[in-house]
């Protein structure tokens, strides 16, 4: 059920032009997010030296938000990270 929720809340979040295409920027320095990144309320990403949250890996993140499947990269444990930033947001 979390991964149907999160491709859903994801294809809102490129709807509604809100979701990242090719970059991650922080949203605190507005910096390039390299490797690893916090995940934010709406999946907005921000560097893990910025601001404490869960931390996913920044090339499995731009995989996630353009293919907006969780099924062929993210383990279980990044799908309740994914899921529990979703669930903040609510």
């Amino acid at each position: 059920m979390e991964r149907v929720l999160i491709e859903a809340y994801l294809k809102l979040l490129d709807f509604e032009g809100r979701l990242p295409k090719d970059e991650l920027k922080c949203l605190i320095c507005s910096n390039e997010i390299l490797d690893n990144a916090s995940l934010l309320r709406a999946f907005q990403t921000a560097h893990i030296s910025c601001i404490f949250s869960n931390t996913i890996d920044v090339n499995k993140l731009k995989y996630l938000f353009n293919s907006k499947s969780t099924t062929t990269l993210l383990d279980e444990n990044e799908i309740n990270k994914c899921f529990f930033t979703l669930m903040e947001g609510l």
